[in-house]
């Protein structure tokens, strides 16, 4: 999985929108704005869902849009602009990069939108449902509030300063243009928006990890059947993937020599540092499995005594040691992300 310079660009896009959706930065609060109001007039809120992802795949695979890379301005965008961010990108490639804007006008005729603003109000409202989406992954205390709150709570919500924005987009965009959005979620965001920092670089990263797993996965080398047992000598159960890379390295060297190429477009320095991502991310999604699948134990566990903690043999003190040192956004993205990882390593 080789990225193109387009890649990276459409990688800067998924990343401004997730230090969008992180942020407590953004543009002035509209004045007046009363609960249940639009967000944005130029938002189409009954977005052809097919027909914009038509042209972000063209986007996407066109190489000829390389020399149009301005990550940090895209970041700003984002940062500014989270309710119109398609409409300020293409302002800002009219600007400054006028035959990419040309580019993409004519993508959006041919996917069928009459005139770009009609792409464009499409293409707002798609990434509003996405900053939505990662807020209430990586906010999720403050999602549910802002979202449940009553008409005079959602008032103050919206004259809040720094949740204003956001809280906005909640109130606008309806369930039905979440649940829409929601099977392009990887491709939009946790894909796209891997490589770049945000304002939250732990849950980037694990993102980033993500993005790459089932690719990783599946170059890996499968051991001979005779050789588990040499790995499972050899294994740490609390470093679970950086234990299976070391062994993979060992017995298949050239097989293995070609992931670091992959890795480096996602944020990571290293095999040996995306796999200690892995490990991470491995116990969080067992904390987030005994979560669900078995919620007593997880309450036991994240209750239970030193004297009893003492007892447990040292990889069931480790879990628990590490179920309770996950910060909140750690916990809710493991719990928002358990099917995407059990999916990629084959468990159930």
């Amino acid at each position: 999985m080789q990225k193109t310079e387009l890649r990276k660009f459409t990688v800067s896009i998924g990343a401004a929108l997730m230090l969008a959706a992180c942020s407590n930065e953004g543009a002035a609060d509209a004045e007046g704005a009363a609960p249940g109001e639009a967000a944005v007039a130029s938002s189409n809120y009954d977005a052809d869902i097919d027909k914009v992802m038509a042209v972000f795949e063209k986007i996407d695979n066109l190489d000829a849009l390389e020399e149009s890379l301005d990550i940090d301005a895209l970041r700003a965008i984002a940062r500014d602009e989270k309710e119109a961010f398609v409409s300020a990108m293409m302002a800002f490639f009219k600007e400054e990069h006028a035959d990419a804007h040309a580019v993409i006008r004519q993508m959006a005729l041919n996917a069928g939108y009459d005139t770009l603003e009609a792409f464009e109000r499409d293409g707002n409202a798609v990434f509003q449902a996405v900053a939505i989406t990662t807020f209430a992954n990586i906010e999720a205390a403050t999602y549910e509030d802002i979202s449940g709150a009553s008409k005079a709570g959602r008032a103050l919500w919206l004259e809040s300063g720094g949740y204003a924005p956001m809280a906005r987009m909640i109130y606008a965009v309806p369930k039905s243009l979440l649940n829409a959005v929601e099977p392009h979620y990887d491709y939009l965001v946790i894909d796209m928006g891997a490589a770049d920092p945000t304002v939250n670089p732990e849950l980037t990263i694990y993102y980033g990890y993500l993005a790459l797993l089932p690719d990783m996965m599946a170059l890996m080398p499968e051991p001979h059947p005779d050789e588990f047992a040499a790995h499972d000598a050899m294994a740490d159960a609390t470093q679970p993937m950086s234990s299976l890379v070391a062994f993979l390295t060992a017995q298949y060297p050239g097989d293995m020599a070609i992931l670091p190429g992959m890795i480096s477009s996602y944020g990571f320095e290293s095999l040996d540092d995306w796999a200690r991502t892995g490990d991470r991310v491995a116990v969080g999604m067992v904390v987030a499995s005994m979560k669900r699948d078995a919620p007593e134990e997880y309450e036991r566990a994240m209750t239970i005594s030193d004297e009893e903690l003492s007892a447990l043999d040292e990889l069931e003190q480790f879990i628990v040691a590490s179920a309770r040192n996950f910060s909140e956004s750690e916990k809710a993205f493991f719990d928002a992300n358990l099917d995407r990882y059990r999916t990629a390593v084959g468990a159930q």
